[in-house]
């Protein structure tokens, strides 16, 4: 994580928040890069964050270890207003990057008093509430309802670099609900389809377009 002082653009997307008149000096922009944690989960979560860019997956982890994932990030908005909505000190989930991430970083110990009084800023947490709401009754049914297949395909789309899969399977088990043997045999099934070639490399993705129609818009926010 590396903070930055805010230049005069950031200052305009502020405004488009409501908070142009805000003494501007504590909040900075703060930059993520790939596989760094930005929200973790039951730590602390001192900021609230406006995205300006990159690609985020968001998830839980359970008590006894397990971890399933709720959605991919990849839109501007905001992340922390679960928790500053609710007075929460620590994360209620994980995010964690996917590629280099850049977020504008509102210290909440100092503007919290300011930003709940602010009915603009709050309208913005209130949609962005509601739309994660929305998207997580949605996510629900997706890890119920939709197939592994489709699921897998969706997670590889979004977690691809340069043209190849190469998370660890054991984790992207977990991540999406299923046994290791099972993501196994969906992966050859891929492969055999012409979707995906196995590699010293990790998996490569022959047809993206093939790949992104099974996909769907599973885990999307």
């Amino acid at each position: 994580m590396v903070k930055e002082k805010l230049l005069i653009m950031h200052e305009s997307i502020l405004a488009d928040y409501g908070l142009g008149g805000l003494d501007l000096s504590e909040i900075c922009v703060i930059r993520y890069q790939s596989e760094e944690f930005i929200i973790q989960q039951g730590h602390l979560c001192p900021y609230i964050l406006i995205i300006l860019e990159g690609r985020m997956k968001v998830f839980n982890t359970a008590s006894n270890g397990r971890t399933l994932l709720f959605c991919f990030n990849t839109t501007k908005g905001i992340m922390g207003e679960v928790e500053f909505a609710m007075g929460l000190d620590t994360a209620a989930s994980s995010v964690q990057a996917m590629t280099d991430v850049t977020c504008i970083g509102i210290p909440r110990s100092r503007y919290q008093k300011e930003l709940k009084s602010n009915a603009v800023f709050m309208n913005v947490v209130s949609a962005s509430l509601a739309q994660k709401m929305f998207r997580s009754n949605n996510n629900n049914a997706i890890n119920i309802l939709q197939s592994l297949d489709a699921r897998l395909c969706a997670y590889i789309a979004m977690t691809s670099i340069k043209g190849y899969f190469k998370e660890k399977l054991t984790e992207v088990a977990e991540m999406l609900g299923t046994s290791y043997r099972h993501l196994l045999r969906t992966l050859d099934n891929l492969c055999r389809q012409g979707i995906l070639e196995k590699t010293r490399q990790g998996y490569l993705i022959k047809d993206e377009a093939a790949l992104k129609q099974k996909g769907g818009d599973c885990y999307l926010l």
